[in-house]
């Protein structure tokens, strides 16, 4: 082969992601570019429409010249845009060119099995992510009869738990959420062996699962536990040396739709919780699985579900 590599190879994953490696350093001027294996985003802001629009078909004109450089063609088939606006406003076609091409202008679009819509109200996700919840609820129907319990929680973990956690972080919070609510209700009720009219609550606590939205407050705060360095405390905003000097900061949003964002609502929570347990006292060999186990315990105290 003259270019490329085999595809199949051992190597040809890595040498394929070295190779695209420096493709975000060619639009960084105009945007960001994110880079997955062969999943590439590029993201453009602006709050004028017209700036919006030049920075976009500057960086597809970056873009063009990388590929020009290192021999590879974009394929205009499988690239799209989509525009993220709130949904009071006013739709106004793009109309973005790529090589005397118009690239088509999406409203939704699936980015590492994420179903992302214009609006960001994860509708589509969901609706995506139910038939396969449904098939795992079934799957363990049948396997009540055959499975004891702890073979069954296993079986849970692997088909519906990890599809439910996956991206719970951007999605948690949607109004839509609920429809998944209602699938782990019933598949708990299944392994449980109860009718559909009984209290899930119980169950839940029985078998270690937390309900959807427990799930969605614990991955956020375990999300800032593990990236603190990312956020600000009052501290270094402020400078005072008062009691809450370490707690993180919270910005001052008016939008509701800034304080249901996960980092806005993650703080708040992680706040909550700490002024209640007192978590970032605890002490121990391993400190992140006490603080995990003891978030898992009491989130059920924290959280109404």
């Amino acid at each position: 082969m003259k270019q490329g590599v085999p595809q199949g190879s051992l190597l040809g994953p890595l040498l394929f992601i070295v190779y695209i490696n420096d493709l975000p350093l060619s639009v960084k001027h105009v945007s960001i570019a994110i880079l997955f294996a062969d999943d590439t985003g590029v993201i453009v802001t602006d709050k004028d429409r017209d700036s919006f629009k030049h920075k976009t078909n500057l960086a597809l004109t970056s873009l063009n010249q990388w590929f020009y450089i290192n021999q590879l063609v974009l394929n205009i088939t499988k690239t799209n845009v989509t525009k993220f606006t709130p949904k009071t406003a006013a739709h106004i076609p793009l109309d973005i060119y790529y090589k005397d091409n118009v690239i088509d202008e999406v409203k939704g679009t699936k980015f590492l099995d994420m179903h992302i819509d214009n609006h960001m109200n994860w509708k589509n996700h969901v609706e995506q992510i139910l038939p396969t919840l449904s098939a795992a609820c079934f799957s363990i129907r049948n396997l009540i009869h055959t499975l004891n319990l702890d073979i069954l929680h296993m079986v849970f973990f692997a088909y519906f738990h990890s599809v439910l956690q996956y991206g719970i972080l951007f999605w948690g919070n949607s109004a839509h959420a609920h429809q998944v609510f209602k699938l782990q209700k019933r598949v708990v009720r299944v392994m449980s062996g109860v009718g559909l009219m009984s209290s899930c609550r119980s169950l839940l606590r029985k078998l270690n699962i937390l309900p959807i939205a427990c799930q969605y407050r614990l991955s956020l705060m375990l999300f800032i536990v593990d990236n603190q360095k990312h956020f600000l405390t009052n501290a270094y905003v402020h400078g005072l040396d008062t009691r809450n000097k370490n707690h993180l900061y919270l910005p001052v949003v008016s939008y509701l739709v800034f304080k249901k964002e996960f980092h806005t609502l993650g703080s708040k929570s992680l706040i909550t919780f700490q002024a209640i347990y007192r978590v970032t006292e605890m002490t121990g060999k391993d400190s992140e699985t006490s603080y995990t186990g003891t978030l898992f315990n009491t989130s059920f105290l924290l959280f109404s579900y």
